[in-house]
């Protein structure tokens, strides 16, 4: 996303004093809360992704700014980096909004073989949330099951299994 359109969909969202699919205000000024991944996973499962703003009270519908943007870059990074299931590459955006300085991420869709992008520390399927309307929730069953059905990562039955012949398969067990 290009900095006029982060700018674009911010001001939206305050002139509409609401969040949308693919954006989601954070108060947030000195750190990423604990709670983060949520929003990374539902939108990185969601197509187009989607845009984090920290420094933006959305109950207030007023821009506060951010006080670290250093720390809060390096602990997001951690989060795309360590703690999903699949390696994001987000856009971070400092921007100067109303004399205050703010982060935005876009956080990029996961590939479909990859999804549900989850958070690992907690696992399949309480670790994926999916975006529906201006809120991320928890995937449900059916949903996990349709995606478990479409991902290659879990597709282990359509593997090639490499450097192996006839011989190496047990009869007794098949």
């Amino acid at each position: 996303m290009t900095e006029k359109e982060v700018v674009d969909k911010i001001r939206y969202g305050l002139l509409l004093s609401s969040e949308l699919p693919d954006l989601e205000f954070k108060t947030s000024r000195n750190n990423v809360p604990n709670d983060i991944w949520r929003t990374i996973s539902a939108f990185s499962n969601r197509k187009g992704g989607g845009l984090v703003v920290f420094g933006v009270n959305q109950i207030a519908n007023q821009v506060e700014g951010c006080e670290n943007l250093d720390r809060m870059q390096t602990k997001l990074t951690e989060y795309f980096n360590d703690k999903m299931s699949f390696v994001l590459r987000p856009e971070y955006h400092i921007i100067n909004l109303d004399g205050h300085a703010i982060l935005a991420v876009y956080v990029p869709e996961c590939p479909k073989d990859h999804m549900p992008c989850y958070f690992k520390p907690i696992g399949l399927p309480n670790g994926a949330y999916i975006r529906e309307g201006n809120t991320s929730r928890k995937i449900t069953d059916n949903e996990f099951r349709t995606y478990i059905a479409t991902s290659k990562e879990f597709q282990f039955d359509q593997s090639e299994a490499i450097n192996t012949d006839s011989s190496d398969i047990d009869d007794i067990k098949v």
